[in-house]
């Protein structure tokens, strides 16, 4: 069941991820990695921050926290940076994950490429 609930998450169109309430990424689908060139235990963490435009970094921490204190499902645009260099804009979705307490345990999002659309406007 694992390997399959895998090939779904990898087949979905865009690049799938957890991470835990500090940011600390702990899942990373093969579309997220294969964008960013980046490899699994090389983004894990803290490591994933490298594929963000640093110019964007501050303000999508600052909307990670945002989720976790509130516990509501948020969206965000950020540049990501792409394996052969190029940064291109994606739309951030993250829900949180709640253990039996209420707690937020857990960020899965996803994100999808949006650079055609904000060139068209």
């Amino acid at each position: 069941m694992e390997n399959e609930l895998s090939r779904v998450v990898d087949a979905l169109p865009g690049l799938v991820w957890t991470a835990l309430p500090d940011g600390h990424a702990d899942f990373l689908n093969s579309r997220w990695l294969e964008y960013t060139g980046l490899g699994s235990e090389e983004a894990k963490g803290k490591g994933w921050l490298a594929a963000i435009h640093s110019d964007d970094m501050p303000h999508l921490l600052e909307y990670l926290e945002t989720i976790v204190a509130s516990g509501e499902t948020g969206e965000f645009e950020a540049r990501m940076r792409r394996f052969d260099g190029a940064y291109r804009w994606f739309h951030f979705q993250a829900s949180p994950l709640r253990d039996p307490m209420g707690r937020v345990i857990r960020l899965c999002g996803i994100n999808r490429d949006i650079e055609d659309r904000r060139r068209a406007d």
